[in-house]
């Protein structure tokens, strides 16, 4: 006859209910996580004092590119994550604030890294867009940061 062992269920406080909770490649853990990430797209978004992260290179060929600089801007309620590009069909800047977090007690440097890695996780899976080429410069986010964000986006 089989021995049957009953183990009741954990508790509401069990350390169980205390490790992260992986959700597709994002791990989320109390205050470490954004709050509410909201991918927006907004061209026309007042934009205020930004803080310069990096810019990032993609080259399919000669004539085929995409170069987007990262920024990053809070006001007194959310985190901002802005991109500046060349607009191919003016040949100028233009600026678009990619995704907004609620705002929370998280360091500038982590917010920024999360941000972007949020961003590229959503194209990733929107689009056929692969990891980048390159990252040009770097100022906020060292290249280290971007090409470990981009690890995490896209593994190999």
């Amino acid at each position: 006859m089989a021995k049957v062992t009953v183990r009741p269920m954990a508790s509401a406080d069990s350390p169980i209910y205390q490790r992260p909770l992986t959700i597709g490649v994002i791990k989320a853990v109390g205050s470490d996580a954004l709050k509410n990430p909201d991918l927006v797209y907004d061209h026309d978004r007042e934009r205020g004092e930004l803080t310069f992260l990096c810019t990032v290179e993609w080259s399919w060929s000669r004539y085929h590119e995409r170069i987007e600089a990262y920024y990053v801007g809070f006001t007194e309620t959310e985190y901002e994550l802005w991109s500046r590009y060349n607009e191919e069909s003016s040949g100028e800047d233009a600026w678009c604030c990619c995704v907004i977090a609620d705002r929370t007690q998280m360091d500038l440097h982590k917010a920024a890294s999360k941000l972007l890695r949020w961003l590229w996780t959503q194209e990733r899976a929107e689009s056929s867009i692969g990891v980048f080429d390159m990252v040009s410069e770097e100022r906020l986010l060292d290249e280290n940061d971007v090409i470990e964000i981009g690890q995490l986006v896209w593994p190999e």
